[in-house]
């Protein structure tokens, strides 16, 4: 039995630094993707590891900095 809610990711600022206008703008429609709608987990930081996994698989990254902060 898992006690899981339901979270929503906050809406994330982009920044463009050194990319081009239409690949920043196709990267930040590809993370609202991502994050658009509710994720069920049973806390916070579960979710935030999902979404952080979601991201890595997408932009084929690791994102180890935010790893470690799910996990503190």
């Amino acid at each position: 039995m898992t006690n899981e809610n339901t979270y929503t990711i906050e809406q994330i600022k982009v920044s463009p630094i050194n990319i081009n206008t239409e690949d920043h703008e196709s990267i930040k429609h590809t993370i609202s993707k991502l994050a658009d709608g509710p994720i069920k987990g049973e806390t916070e930081i579960e979710v935030f590891k999902i979404f952080a996994s979601a991201l890595e698989r997408r932009f084929g990254a690791e994102i180890s900095t935010l790893r470690k902060l799910a996990t503190t």
